[in-house]
């Protein structure tokens, strides 16, 4: 009986330990145990981004399923992943200072084992650079400028970019390569033209790199050829002081930089700036100096090499002029005196000063005569102080003033002649006070219909339009131009210097030396009893007048004079004689009247 009993337990014993294939049957047919899991370690903290998780083995398993949470209940997932055939996972894409929860369950052919223990660990806050997003040239530009400024926007937590720039994607060769740039722009120069470019932009910290941007290209236009230069001609001499430079248009051309230089290394300037034309005219040059110079043409793509550097020489000034008469510190000298000078070499034109003081800066003459060596100057004063000097210029310029020379004119006695504007006027001594003899002819005649305007030329009217009736009764001005603008009584005006048109007053005092306006009259002007007698020598002329609508009225009838006496702001004061009245009168009149006009001399 024992024997049987014992049979039958070894019997079990082998049935249980042993399949019909002869292999070990321990786990074969039961679900593999959870994992333990291994790095990183429960509750870790700064771990780095991207983190690799591990755990140990579970006998039998043929694959793992990994959970990653931001949730510890699971109730989404940062990663989920089954069939892992190793004990180790990489995460990508984490974030950074972040709390993340993971566990592993292990499957064979028979089940799938409970989940793990729940670890967690907490990602670092230090994050490599992030990837730029490139901005402009947008991808795929064309006809860009060879010298274009790339843009990227900024990465929050990057400390520097490297910027690339390939003529192809795999950027196996560099046009730009460079690093540490801390701005998220950079100007590439230097570029071909009608090339394509690609570039790529990355950005790095203390922590590295997340990689390199999208690669993103561009095609570059074509830069306009150098103009051709064409005057003044290379190693021209004698240029003036301020040359039109000129060159050769380039097709395509938007501008044009000139540049100007006392050196051919164009170390300094002397002019260099952007220009819209094929000429540029310089001034402020100096005299006998050798200027270089030469051009680069600008378009949208970019700006060319310079052209061929010519050069050009500014000419020489002449010298100042030697003065001959009248002789310094000449007295009694005309009042209508000459100025004559030796001629300067080269000069093509002279300017003559005079003035009443020696710093010339009271002028009465300061014209420029032409190339002529010698001028008449009328309508100084008597017994006046004045000083003279001449300069001379040519195309290079102008030379220093001569030396300056001073004399004194002879006094002007009532009843001689005086030279006013090129025509001669007779002077009469009337009572105390001294008359020209005859009216103002002076001035560019227009048209009765326009009225006289401040323009720095004097204007007159000659009746009925026509210049030989100025020549015989002078012309007719309004008063604002007669006043040469001003209100000020007593005031010079249109005449000559050292002469004025009379008050009002003085006009008065005129009228009371004789009785009778006939004696004021030249001898033949008026008939019966206002026939001129002329006894006082003022020799009027019945004139007439530009009535202020703008015609002519009255000739040989009435004779109308201003005076510098402002009667209100639309009329002056004035005297007139009529053809057939004995008396003269006073009265006042429109300023847009055209009436004659007589000077007398300062007292």
């Amino acid at each position: 009986m024992k024997n049987v009993i014992y049979f039958i337990l070894v019997s079990l014993l082998t049935f249980t330990s042993c399949k019909k294939d002869g292999s070990n049957p321990v786990n074969a047919d039961t679900v593999p145990i959870p994992p333990t899991l291994a790095t990183p370690k429960d509750t870790s903290a700064n771990i780095a981004v991207p983190v690799v998780l591990t755990w140990n083995e579970s006998s039998g398993t043929k694959s793992y399923t990994l959970q990653v949470s931001a949730s510890s209940s699971f109730s989404s997932f940062v990663f989920n992943k089954n069939d892992i055939t190793t004990a180790t996972q990489q995460i990508p894409e984490l974030n950074y200072l972040a709390v993340y929860y993971w566990r592993v369950s292990a499957s064979n052919s028979v089940g799938t084992s409970d989940w793990s223990k729940v670890w967690s660990f907490t990602t670092t806050g230090d994050a490599p650079a992030f990837v730029p997003q490139l901005s402009l040239p947008t991808n795929g530009a064309v006809e860009q400028k060879l010298s274009p400024v790339l843009v990227w926007n900024k990465v929050s937590n990057a400390n520097s970019y490297t910027l690339q720039i390939s003529t192809n994607s795999s950027f196996t060769n560099f046009v730009f390569n460079t690093d540490s740039l801390t701005v998220t722009s950079k100007q590439a120069t230097n570029l071909s033209g009608l090339t394509q470019y690609y570039w790529r932009v990355s950005a790095t910290n203390n922590f590295g790199s997340m990689g390199w941007s999208e690669t993103w290209s561009f095609t570059t236009g074509i830069a306009p050829v150098p103009p051709v230069l064409l005057s003044p001609t290379d190693g021209a001499t004698d240029i003036s002081l301020s040359p039109t430079l000129t060159w050769n248009g380039s097709s395509g051309a938007t501008s044009y930089v000139l540049q100007l230089s006392t050196n051919n290394s164009f170390s300094s300037f002397v002019f260099n700036q952007s220009v819209t034309t094929t000429n540029k005219q310089i001034t402020g040059l100096t005299n006998s100096t050798k200027y270089y110079w030469r051009v680069s043409t600008k378009n949208n793509f970019g700006t060319s090499n310079p052209s061929d550097v010519w050069s050009f020489t500014i000419g020489t000034p002449p010298t100042a002029p030697t003065l001959l008469t009248p002789s310094d510190g000449a007295t009694e000298v005309a009042l209508s005196p000459s100025f004559t000078w030796n001629a300067s070499t080269g000069a093509t034109s002279y300017t003559l000063q005079v003035a009443t003081d020696n710093s010339f800066t009271n002028t009465i003459f300061n014209n420029n005569v032409g190339n002529i060596t010698s001028k008449q100057i009328t309508d100084l004063s008597g017994l006046t102080k004045y000083y003279w000097r001449v300069n001379a210029t040519n195309t290079y310029g102008s030379s220093a003033a001569s030396t300056s020379w001073s004399f004194t004119t002879k006094a002007l006695v009532c009843g001689s002649q005086l030279i006013y504007a090129e025509k001669t006027y007779n002077i009469v001594m009337i009572g105390n006070q001294c008359w020209l003899k005859e009216n103002l002819d002076v001035g560019t005649m227009i048209s009765d219909s326009t009225n006289q305007t401040n323009n720095s030329i004097i204007e007159k009217y000659c009746y009925d339009n026509n210049s030989s009736n100025c020549a015989t009764y002078g012309g007719l001005y309004q008063w604002n131009e007669a006043m040469q603008y001003s209100i000020a009584p007593g005031i010079k005006g249109i005449c000559p210097t050292g002469w004025h048109i009379p008050t009002f007053v003085e006009l008065q005092v005129l009228r009371s030396v004789f009785s009778s306006g006939n004696a004021l009259k030249e001898v033949g002007q008026g008939s019966g009893s206002g026939a001129g007698t002329n006894t006082s020598g003022f020799s009027a002329l019945l004139a007439g007048f530009r009535y202020s609508g703008g015609y002519f009225y009255s000739l040989g009838y009435y004779s109308y004079f201003w005076s510098s006496t402002e009667y209100d702001a639309t009329n002056a004061s004035n005297f007139y004689l009529y053809y057939d009245d004995s008396s003269s009168h006073l009265s006042y009149s429109s300023k847009e009247s055209g009436f004659s006009v007589r000077c007398l001399k300062d007292k």
